[in-house]
């Protein structure tokens, strides 16, 4: 998308007025009142740059401990319709999950932890080594603010899920939060294992438009 295109796009929730005829002479005077007009009536793509990021935090002893870190978005779109993100896809790679609360001058407890991470005690990322989000819906909730519903896919599991979805400068940024045992990332050790780590993860999202 040209990027000046994606400006307007984002500068403004756009309302649903109508392109009227004018004169010559009033024409300068409504000329950015008209170019938005025409927006609203566009529907195009936006391509999601690979440096967007998906952060994670998962907490442990209700809540007495956590780790945190991120996970990178390998692809991603959205589609626009008159302004707003109306639908979309983001597919991360669970491969490249990382751990960033753990110091690399600990180099061995945070391998360890990004290990078991990516096995099969919790997102098996060998067998399912990408996870998506598709959102179908969009409302408008506020200036600059859209609450979204789609479906999550990890594991091969898709379940229902709605964020809120805030425009900062050209970034979009959302939080959300699931049960973990919804999408069998549950850790299968003991009774006492498996109690340990809090069944909620946090996830906030960047995307960043090409």
């Amino acid at each position: 998308m040209n990027k000046i295109l994606w400006f307007l796009l984002t500068a403004s929730i756009l309302g649903c007025g109508k392109e009227q005829k004018v004169s010559s002479d009033e024409a300068k005077l409504i000329h950015n009142s008209y170019a938005s007009t025409r927006l609203e009536n566009l529907t195009d793509s936006l391509s999601i740059s690979t440096k967007s990021l998906v952060y994670w935090k998962g907490t442990k002893m209700r809540g007495l401990g956590s780790h945190e870190g991120v996970v990178n978005i390998e692809y991603g779109h959205l589609i626009f319709e008159k302004g707003m993100p109306q639908s979309g896809l983001i597919q991360v790679n669970m491969q490249t999950i990382q751990v960033t609360d753990i110091p690399e001058t600990d180099p061995i407890p945070r391998k360890n932890l990004t290990e078991h991470l990516k096995n099969e005690d919790f997102f098996d990322v060998d067998n399912f080594p990408i996870a998506s989000f598709e959102w179908t819906e969009c409302s408008l909730v506020g200036e600059n603010v859209w609450n979204i519903r789609g479906k999550m896919k990890i594991k091969e599991i898709s379940k229902p899920l709605q964020l809120t979805v805030q425009r900062k400068g050209n970034i979009l940024e959302g939080e959300f939060q699931i049960n973990r045992f919804d999408w069998d990332i549950a850790y299968r050790g003991s009774w006492v294992d498996r109690t340990l780590v809090d069944p909620d993860i946090l996830f906030r999202v960047k995307l960043i438009p090409v």
